[in-house]
């Protein structure tokens, strides 16, 4: 740990249950953003090649979907966790 005061590790801003709960909703959030980026990246380079391998297209339309999937579960996992720690305080 650091002196007081100071910022410490993701899970300890504020040294207590509500900081470590806000660090874990930030980070989910952040993992969905990322997620979001990802898909869109796969989308615009499926639309860049629209002749490309059918097989190819066929995977990268699954991982949009897959990442769809986990960009929704972080979300409503932030969501939940953010609820949870409204109604703790």
């Amino acid at each position: 740990m650091g002196l007081p005061g100071e910022p410490g590790p993701i899970g300890d801003s504020a040294g207590d249950d509500a900081g470590a709960m806000r660090d874990v909703v930030v980070r989910l959030l952040t993992e969905a953003v990322q997620a979001s980026y990802a898909i869109t990246g796969l989308q615009e380079f499926a639309a860049a090649h629209p002749g490309a391998d059918p097989r190819a297209q066929s995977e990268i339309a699954d991982a949009v979907d897959l990442l769809a999937g986990v960009r929704t579960a972080l979300t409503r996992a932030a969501d939940g966790l953010a609820f949870v720690g409204e109604h703790d305080s």
